[in-house]
């Protein structure tokens, strides 16, 4: 994930000298959500539909239930606005996790809301009825004022209604005055997006993905596409790494610093990932191990692609930019 920290970057000399040399062969409008749908057939819904495959990833089952994510977030007042400050729930164990999605199916269970919370800071939400909303991304909210943000359509009011609930629920729940007490931020809000059904596209069984990220595994499950968690380095990619046919390996380091809203992390792990990936990938294709390499570089709204061959390793008269110019 390339996003809006890459204006100030530094640190990645190998995935710049392959950008120098690529050719871009397409922008997608749209974000990387988006994009991984494109990818494999999916249709849009109401929203993109992430959370349902997040949820098939995450070990949940969606079945023919309406889910969206609702991540753990912590709004801070400034002035007059909240601002969407912390979107990883850091210092939230899974057991506290549970607790508050137990006191929240207790408050709101008699409405045809379920919660659940697989991991500490990816809850999500099944619905008895789809509602008519439309969201944004938790990663477009990250640092931004969230009245603009706020989902939209016939139910929006109704919902907007009961996220303050959620929100004052939150509030006062003894979890949160722990986390106060230790000095972590508090979970005092919801991020609801990425509403619909599980609605797989095209099969892709000779596929093979690599990823950290529940959505990708879940669109690769139910794709019938071969995949597996992605290494910390290529060093560590595990036999079938580099075997002919067609891989997708999402590298989302940076995502998840982006939603820390931390630019000193954001740079930290994009020089490693040059060190672990941009750089032995580089020199797979100079030596032929691949014939053919493309990157997809995500920003906000847009989503940039690079191919990029031995061939083109050799158009030495290219001049190189800075990492923010290929995003556009």
């Amino acid at each position: 994930m390339i996003r809006e920290f890459a204006a100030v970057a530094s640190g990645s000399p190998a995935l710049l000298a392959m950008l120098r040399c690529a050719r871009r062969v397409n922008v997608f409008a749209g974000d990387d959500h988006a994009w991984r749908c494109r990818f494999f057939g999916v249709a849009r819904q109401q929203d993109t539909p992430v959370a349902p495959f997040a949820a098939l990833g995450d070990g949940l089952e969606p079945r023919a239930d309406y889910w969206l994510c609702a991540n753990p977030v912590m709004l801070h007042l400034q002035r007059d606005s909240f601002i969407l400050a912390n979107g990883q729930a850091r210092g939230l164990s899974l057991e506290q996790a549970a607790e508050l999605v137990g006191a929240l199916n207790d408050q709101f269970a008699a409405d045809g809301l379920y919660f659940f919370a697989p991991h500490a800071s990816r809850w999500y939400l099944r619905l008895t009825h789809a509602p008519r909303l439309e969201t944004h991304p938790l990663s477009e909210a990250i640092g931004q004022n969230v009245q603009r943000l706020l989902p939209q359509g016939d139910d929006a009011l109704q919902w907007h209604t009961r996220v303050n609930e959620m929100q004052m629920l939150l509030h006062g729940h003894p979890v949160n005055l722990d986390l106060e007490r230790r000095g972590d931020p508090p979970v005092n809000s919801l991020w609801l997006w990425g509403g619909g059904i599980l609605t797989p596209g095209r099969q892709q069984a000779e596929l093979r993905v690599w990823a950290h990220d529940p959505f990708t595994r879940g669109l690769a499950q139910s794709h019938a596409s071969r995949s597996a968690v992605l290494p910390s380095s290529t060093a560590d990619w595990p036999e079938g790494g580099m075997v002919p046919g067609e891989h997708l390996a999402v590298l989302d380091q940076l995502e998840q610093a982006h939603l820390r809203d931390d630019p000193h992390s954001w740079r930290e792990a994009l020089e490693r990932m040059d060190r672990h990936w941009f750089a032995p990938l580089l020199e797979a294709l100079h030596d032929g191990t691949i014939n053919r390499l493309v990157l997809h570089l995500a920003g906000t709204h847009n989503v940039s692609s690079y191919a990029l061959t031995r061939t083109d390793l050799r158009k030495f008269w290219r001049r190189a930019q800075p990492l923010g110019a290929y995003l556009g």
